[in-house]
């Protein structure tokens, strides 16, 4: 059934329009008549018409205004007008508001039928398209949670690439960086922690979709299935706008989730929080998260929280940041005599064992994070389980010194290392690699991929070394190539456009119009060259 409203001031033509609609399709149509605007508008609300058929001459509100009115309510509707003048007269008109068909008055029988006919078709194929979006989206729906908890092994898993981006295309999320939280939860009481967690395990199964609900209500979020006795979530964030009050806005949502999950499943949660990555690097992240699960004494934890947890009041910070300005100079007499100085303030102030392994945590952690958000290093050196298992199996006093002093000496070397490679040598590598492959679709994370950096520090480090950007040189590039081929009179503008690395001659000859001020056509003619 197609329900069909005519908007008609002249009864005699309204009349007319109803009776042949009638007659030719019967009732494969509901078609009712109104006189004005206003009434128009107020009979869509029920009626909800699939065509209208609206007389430009109708009294009150303009036929615009009605038009406008129905489809703000009724934004499927289709729309037809009928005017005593020249079509050409709305052509405009028409084109604004997506009218369908215009009829002429007067208007034969033959021209009605046959406009609503080609009307009719459109109204079936817009159905169909509808049932079809309806269809899929019930299926993007059902095939979310698995799409999101394979993103999410990946994630763990350490893999990278193309599988990762693709799923957020998927799911539509557009940043490319994020969170990690670690959702743990066991039953309340004294039991066995094994069999505390096994039996939560079974619970929350049984009601993961409850527990997916109110978990995406609190935070928007990719959600894994449960692991154990955890559950893992990624929370997208543009990584350049989390300042100290993104941590705080997350921390805050993420410890009201724990308290409503605890209330409606009669469980203990707790909550890890790692740092924002970019989403190839977010390993790090889910490994923060379960390095603050490791601290009891709180059911919700940050990393940043984690980092000075605990630390001894009256901390040397003088020395402490002493050591860190030394190391990041990346200068081994001074970070090595900074480090002696900040042990010696430790010992004075008989710090014991695990207190020492907190300063040195902390240590590592700032300088591996300012160093890799500079570019110079990437941040994992303490990321991994070996690597924290050392840091609590060191024997006495002094053996401990040496093992710490070495770590944060290869810490250092590190960055000089990188330091003494410096910048120049990814820029002049991403130079290099641009001018062998300026002929292919090349893009920023390509580049950074080949010079091995993060797209994030590629941009950064590209721009402040060479003056531009990315797509700046990459275009200055193209129009030096363009230039030298344009004197050669073997190639056409066409084929000059594909060996520079355009696929649409149009945006080329844009694009080099922005940098020459003329067409590559009118720059061939100043030369003096002419095609062959």
């Amino acid at each position: 059934m197609i329900r069909i409203m005519i908007v008609e001031s002249e009864e005699t033509t309204g009349s007319s329009l109803y009776n042949i609609i009638r007659v030719y399709f019967g009732t494969m149509c509901e078609t009712v008549v109104v006189k004005s605007g206003s009434m128009a508008i107020e009979q869509s609300i029920s009626f909800r018409p699939d065509i209208a058929i609206v007389d430009t001459q109708i009294q009150g509100l303009t036929w615009i205004q009605t038009i406008r009115e129905i489809r703000s309510r009724h934004p499927s509707t289709l729309f037809i007008i009928t005017t005593p003048y020249s079509r050409y007269s709305y052509t405009n008109e028409a084109a604004v508001l997506d009218i369908r068909e215009i009829l002429t008055k007067p208007i034969s029988r033959k021209e009605v039928v046959e406009v609503c006919t080609r009307v009719f078709r459109q109204v079936e194929l817009q159905r169909i398209s509808q049932s079809d979006v309806l269809f899929m989206r019930e299926k993007v729906e059902l095939t979310t949670p698995f799409l999101e908890d394979s993103f999410i092994n990946g994630l763990i898993r350490k893999e990278k690439g193309n599988a990762n981006a693709g799923y957020l295309k998927l799911l539509g999320v557009p940043q490319e960086s994020g969170s990690v939280v670690t959702l743990e939860f066991r039953e309340k009481g004294k039991r066995a922690a094994s069999v505390s967690s096994i039996t939560a395990s079974e619970k929350i199964e049984g009601y993961y979709d409850d527990l997916r609900k109110i978990v995406l209500y609190y935070l928007p979020c990719l959600m894994s299935f449960v692991m154990g006795n955890r559950v893992i979530l990624y929370v997208p964030a543009d990584i350049q706008t989390t300042l100290y009050g993104h941590k705080e806005e997350l921390t805050a949502k993420v410890r009201k989730l724990v308290q409503r999950l605890e209330k409606e499943f009669d469980l203990q949660f707790r909550a890890g929080i790692g740092d924002t990555y970019e989403t190839e690097q977010s390993i790090w992240s889910y490994r923060e998260s379960l390095q603050c699960l490791s601290q009891k004494s709180k059911s919700v934890v940050h990393i940043k929280d984690f980092r000075t947890e605990g630390i001894k009041e009256g901390f040397p910070r003088e020395q402490f940041n002493n050591c860190l300005q030394t190391g990041l100079k990346s200068d081994h007499d001074s970070a090595a005599a900074a480090f002696e100085e900040l042990w010696v303030r430790m010992d004075e102030a008989e710090y014991e064992t695990d207190e020492i392994e907190k300063v040195m945590l902390e240590l590592m952690c700032v300088t591996e994070h300012k160093a890799a958000e500079t570019g110079l290093i990437r941040w994992e050196r303490l990321r991994d389980s070996e690597s924290m298992a050392c840091f609590r199996s060191q024997g006495n006093r002094t053996q401990m010194r040496k093992w710490y002093l070495e770590q944060w000496l290869s810490l250092c070397d590190d960055i000089s290392a990188m330091r003494t490679r410096g910048s120049d040598s990814v820029s002049g590598k991403a130079i290099k690699y641009i001018r062998e492959h300026f002929s292919e679709e090349i893009s920023l994370e390509e580049v950074s991929q080949a010079v091995n950096i993060s797209p994030f520090y590629f941009s950064r480090l590209f721009k402040h070394e060479t003056g531009k950007n990315f797509i700046e040189f990459l275009n200055d590039t193209r129009m030096q190539k363009a230039k030298e081929y344009l004197v050669d009179p073997m190639y056409s503008i066409k084929e000059i456009c594909h060996k520079c690395g355009y696929s649409d001659p149009n945006y080329f000859s844009r694009i080099f119009r922005k940098y020459e001020g003329i067409s590559p056509s009118e720059w061939r003619s100043k030369t003096g060259t002419n095609e062959v």
